[in-house]
């Protein structure tokens, strides 16, 4: 797996209930604007508000969008072993290239022992490739390069890691040292490094939520092809959009843009209140948007 695999945001309407449609409409989309992958549900996915249920049904929607046409990872994360297996079993079923997962959030893995138990246990219920979240804060573990190693060396099917700990240059510099036999690629993943770092700095890809997936697949693929300076040229004015996204609230900002491109009916989150926008802020939205005008492909369907 490699190159711009974007998130799949989740669509609400304003009452909470899941747009099933748009969440099939936007995994078409991102495939048919260029991405090389596609992922759901995960942190941006805002997965953490979502039912056993839903997440089970949403896997066979997103997994059937996407149609093997580029990898489709289904995000298996729980709070318990248990609970990531039997979606890792779900995943399968449908027909993800791989799943990915964080470790437990609610009661913390202790050892790396208990971190090779609970990878293992996804990776036999999967049967494909697993992807190691790995990040910092309260949800996160912050499992070290040797920890992710010993991972990656006891279990053959975890062969990727998504790295988003503080000082993301450094870690993704760190795993990007050993990757090969054990380790196939290391995702950066947030809002921290943008794709030319990523990519110079030996990433296989990138994971975030875009509403611009044909602007950062662009990217992506100018590097690919050794053009750094046409793909920093793009990215100048991709961290102005970024910027106003930062400004509205990112998983809102990004939704905002997918009202604007035709994609989502509505920018609703589910849990907490959404931010209420002021006209600034929606014109400096708006405003960022029109620098990228010349790269966007109008969705079609």
């Amino acid at each position: 797996m490699r190159g711009m695999f974007p998130i799949a945001l989740t669509p609400f309407d304003g009452e909470g209930r899941l747009l099933w449609p748009e969440l099939e409409r936007e995994c078409d989309w991102l495939v048919r604007s260029g991405a090389h992958g596609v992922v759901w549900p995960v942190n941006d996915s805002e997965f953490s508000v979502l039912s056993s249920g839903e997440r089970l049904e949403g896997m066979r929607r997103v997994a059937g969008a996407v149609d093997g046409r580029v990898p489709c990872v289904l995000g298996v994360a729980d709070v318990c072993t248990a609970g990531a297996c039997d979606l890792a079993e779900a995943a399968a079923r449908v027909g993800a290239s791989a799943v990915i997962a964080m470790p437990p959030w609610n009661v913390k893995l202790a050892g790396v022992e208990q971190f090779v138990w609970y990878y293992g246990a996804i990776a036999e219920a999967a049967g494909v490739p697993v992807v190691v979240q790995n990040l910092g804060g309260q949800r996160g573990s912050n499992l070290s390069a040797a920890t992710l190693q010993k991972l990656c060396e006891s279990i053959p099917l975890v062969q990727y890691v998504k790295e988003e700990r503080h000082l993301q240059a450094e870690r993704i510099s760190e795993l990007t040292a050993f990757t090969g036999e054990f380790l196939k690629g290391v995702f950066s993943g947030g809002w921290v490094l943008n794709l030319t770092a990523a990519h110079r700095r030996g990433c296989c890809g990138v994971m975030q939520g875009s509403a611009i997936p044909e602007v950062m697949a662009r990217i992506w693929d100018l590097m690919e092809a050794g053009d750094e300076k046409a793909a920093r040229a793009i990215e100048q004015k991709v961290n102005v959009f970024e910027a106003a996204l930062f400004a509205v609230q990112t998983i809102q900002g990004v939704k905002e843009v997918l009202v604007r491109r035709g994609i989502f009916s509505s920018s609703a989150l589910r849990g907490g209140e959404p931010r209420r926008l002021d006209a600034d802020l929606m014109h400096d939205l708006d405003a960022a948007l029109e620098l990228l005008r010349s790269w966007l492909k109008e969705p079609a369907g």
